[in-house]
């Protein structure tokens, strides 16, 4: 079969060519987006420092058939009361999910690392003072990804980087924006439990002793 090359000036006069250029509407904008064209619609949720009701978040999760209509794909992290130091990431494609529960928050991963006894328990014999190698290559990588998460706003003066971020995709003919909002809202600690909650958590955190003290 013969080859045939690019030519841009011979694909500028073809008809094909011509007719998505036509396509231009007054504001300037010449092709339509892949979303518009096809339907497709997004929007993300992004709280810091609020976590959700474990067990509410958990059943809206277990709503696929009826709350999750019209959503093609979902995505992020987030974290619960019950487990604060767990980093969760959630997907969603179809009807398939997946949830990963292995994960910690950079914070709690830099305190964890820096602790004294971990760093015991990790040496090579008990009277070693020395950090490992490996786990200063590990402290310098979350202090990094905590330094870019600070500089991106992504930190609370409490919490730190704990936080809720998840992307929906979806028809955007079926899938019900505001049900979800509503929804996601409602699974959210109210208000006299994030109170309860955050004093909880601050009087944790007070009686933890800071990574260099600890023993």
């Amino acid at each position: 079969f013969a080859q045939r090359t690019y030519d841009e000036l011979t694909f500028a006069k073809m008809p094909e060519w011509a007719a998505e250029l036509a396509k231009a509407d007054g504001g300037g904008r010449l092709f339509e987006s892949e979303a518009d064209e096809f339907g497709i619609a997004h929007f993300s949720v992004r709280l810091l420092g609020r976590p959700f009701h474990a067990e509410r978040w958990h059943r809206l999760l277990a709503q696929q058939a009826s709350v999750f209509d019209g959503v093609l794909r979902a995505k992020g992290c987030f974290w619960t009361h019950a487990e604060p130091d767990t980093r969760f990431d959630y997907s969603l494609v179809g009807k398939t999910a997946n949830l990963v529960v292995s994960n910690v928050w950079t914070q709690v991963g830099i305190d964890t690392l820096s602790h004294q006894r971990f760093k015991l328990r990790n040496a090579k014999h008990a009277a070693a003072v020395d950090t490992p190698p490996a786990v200063l290559g590990a402290l310098a990588r979350l202090s990094a990804a905590a330094a870019k998460l600070k500089h991106d706003n992504l930190w609370h003066p409490v919490t730190e980087d704990r936080r809720n971020e998840l992307v929906f995709i979806g028809d955007r003919d079926a899938m019900d924006e505001r049900r979800l909002r509503r929804e996601i809202d409602a699974a959210l600690l109210t208000r006299d439990e994030f109170d309860a909650f955050l004093a909880a958590f601050v009087d944790r955190r007070a009686r933890t002793p800071p990574p260099a003290a600890a023993q």
